[in-house]
């Protein structure tokens, strides 16, 4: 899922803040607007398994939840403050953003920080189960006296 997410959400996000920008039809950004919570989809399904991009809904990331089954509230509660957090301070300088340089940019900045984020999930997906069993095996939490 992790290569049709990040085709998805460069389709869906670039799209939509070009065709805002634009002026296109309602059905044309309808169509992009699509694309971009259908990349929110796929992405919910990445972000469990494998990062968590800020810029969607990912609510946790399984690979700790997996290797820290101890503190999967924690876990859970950290990426739900740090999200929630996050979209605050967005509310301060995105209006302001769009106003002054239009849509187009902010999409633009936007997805490919989230595109970004998502390539960085290629080497988790490749090297994912050997990451994990390492820290299974080898808990840091351990090692400096925390648990």
């Amino acid at each position: 899922m992790t290569i049709p997410a990040i085709i998805v959400t460069g389709i869906g996000v670039y799209g939509f803040g070009m065709g805002i920008e634009a002026g296109a039809s309602p059905v044309v950004a309808g169509v992009f607007f699509g694309f971009a919570i259908a990349s929110v989809v796929l992405t919910i399904d990445t972000g469990f398994t494998y990062v968590q991009p800020p810029l969607n809904n990912s609510s946790t990331d399984f690979k700790m939840l997996d290797a820290y089954r101890g503190l999967s509230m924690e876990i859970f509660v950290a990426a739900m403050s740090f999200k929630n957090f996050m979209f605050f301070g967005f509310s301060y300088f995105i209006n302001a953003w769009i106003a002054s340089e239009g849509p187009r940019k902010m999409f633009i900045v936007c997805g490919s920080i989230n595109v970004g984020l998502l390539v960085t999930a290629l080497p988790i997906y490749i090297y994912g189960k050997k990451i994990r069993y390492y820290y299974v095996h080898h808990d840091p939490l351990k090692a400096l006296g925390l648990k």
